[in-house]
């Protein structure tokens, strides 16, 4: 039975059923400060605060002789890297990555001056943004004979981007230490500083990378992961993009910089930012779904939008949402736009056209495949696509892929519960139970990859 449309509380149109909306001015204010614990040194604390940190500040509390007493660790909100901060270490004042697992993976920056507050938070985004490529190597890497021991991927005086792998073995194969070498505009790789010349740059690529994978795709790689860093900056940021971040002249007329970035799958981005760098906006188009991500580097704040522009003239929103960690709300996005693709856009259902229950006066996207219609006598329901309609057990499927707005809705509903607010699942359920409980109970028996958790509720 199909039944009139109300204002108010109705699946996908607001109500009790909406998805909860998150308050995010109070998340940007919380981000945006250095919180530290009280018994830190506070004026050193002034002093990060002024260079630019985000993040926390604890206490270290490592047993490290060559660490200061004076040190505190730093965890920044889009890093899961801790860094050791020491004001008084024996070599100046020093920026340290402490593994206390195995002594060989630390590393450090140091001044021999004591550093101004914009110093301190170049060497800190400096140790942050090493980490990441650290990361990305071990990410793009697989070896077996050889151990990597230290990486780094600099642009030169002429804009020439160079990865530098130090690499080492048990077997003494190099001879002790050997350096890999990549120039990104030759496209060249080198091995030298090894003792061992019967040893070849063939055999070091064959063991540092996946089976089948050259020595250009492998560095690629390297390359496009260690570029997704928030954190890159400086000559190689330069190089990168093309423009001089502190050269207002370099800058284009409307202040925004434009430039190719890459996600952690390789997929490519158009990426704009302003002139301090500290927002970031990412756009994806592909096939008419357009996806569009906002980073803003101080609060730590990644936010996403998908929209649909396949129908000429007619731009829906699909989802959006916001996390704090850029390359997880990228997949996140991106598998909204896969999902778009996969489901397809119901037709016959605009103003104008018949359906099995009146004449349409209207429909709103809201989930990809998924559209609330409604009459002109103001009966509606949620029709579902083809393939989305593919996903409803044949034990409760409607052929036509109408869903009724009083009751039937909560089929679609508890098909795709993972796509939907807790509470509407929770009021689905409920009312399945009632409404549907043999169809319920055989589709969570026959089909539990699907529906199995709703057991759990």
């Amino acid at each position: 039975m199909i039944t009139r449309k109300q204002d108010r509380g109705l699946p996908g149109n607001g109500g009790e059923f909406a998805t909860p909306i998150k308050s995010e001015p109070d998340l940007h204010l919380q981000l945006r400060e250095l919180a530290a614990d009280e018994s830190l040194d506070q004026d050193f604390v002034e002093v990060l605060h002024h260079a630019g940190l985000r993040g926390t500040l604890q206490p270290y509390d490592g047993d490290n002789p060559d660490i200061s007493d004076a040190a505190i660790v730093f965890k920044h909100p889009r890093s899961d890297t801790e860094l050791v901060i020491d004001p008084k270490n024996d070599e100046g004042f020093a920026v340290l990555y402490e593994d206390r697992y195995d002594e060989a993976n630390s590393f450090r920056t140091t001044s021999d001056e004591y550093p101004s507050p914009k110093e301190m938070g170049d060497m800190v985004q400096d140790m942050l943004f090493t980490q990441g490529v650290n990361n990305a190597v071990y990410s793009a890497t697989m070896p077996d004979r050889f151990e990597i021991r230290d990486t780094g991927i600099h642009a030169d005086g002429e804009g020439n981007i160079h990865t530098r792998i130090i690499i080492c073995d048990d077997q003494d194969e190099l001879g002790g230490f050997g350096y890999l070498g990549y120039d990104y505009t030759t496209g060249e790789a080198s091995l030298s500083d090894c003792d061992n010349p019967d040893l070849t740059l063939e055999e070091v690529i064959t063991d540092l990378f996946p089976e089948g994978t050259s020595a250009q795709q492998g560095f690629d790689k390297i390359l496009q992961m260690s570029a997704a860093s928030p954190f890159v900056h400086g000559a190689l940021r330069k190089a990168l993009i093309g423009v001089d971040m502190d050269n207002p002249d370099d800058v284009p007329a409307d202040g925004r910089l434009r430039e190719i970035a890459f996600d952690a799958a390789g997929g490519s981005w158009t990426k704009t930012s302003d002139m301090n760098d500290l927002n970031h906006d990412y756009r994806s188009t592909v096939g008419g779904i357009d996806v569009k991500v906002r980073d803003d580097y101080l609060g730590a704040i990644v936010q996403y939008e998908v929209w649909d522009n396949r129908e000429p003239g007619v731009s829906r929103q699909l989802s959006s949402d916001h996390g704090q960690d850029l390359q997880e709300v990228m997949a996140v996005a991106r598998a909204k736009r896969a999902a778009a693709f996969h489901y397809g856009t119901n037709t016959g259902i605009h103003e104008g056209d018949r359906l099995p229950f009146g004449i349409s006066a209207g429909s709103e996207r809201t989930l990809p495949g998924v559209d609330y219609v409604w009459a002109k006598g103001g009966l509606a329901a949620f029709k579902l696509t083809e393939n989305r309609n593919a996903d409803v057990h044949p034990v409760w499927r409607n052929k036509d892929g109408f869903y009724n707005e009083k009751i039937a809705w909560v089929i679609p509903t508890l098909t795709h519960h993972g796509e939907y607010a807790y509470e509407r699942v929770a009021k689905a359920l409920e009312i399945a139970k009632k409404e549907y409980g043999p169809q319920l109970a055989t589709a969570i028996r026959t089909d539990p990859k699907r529906y199995g958790a709703l057991s759990d509720w």
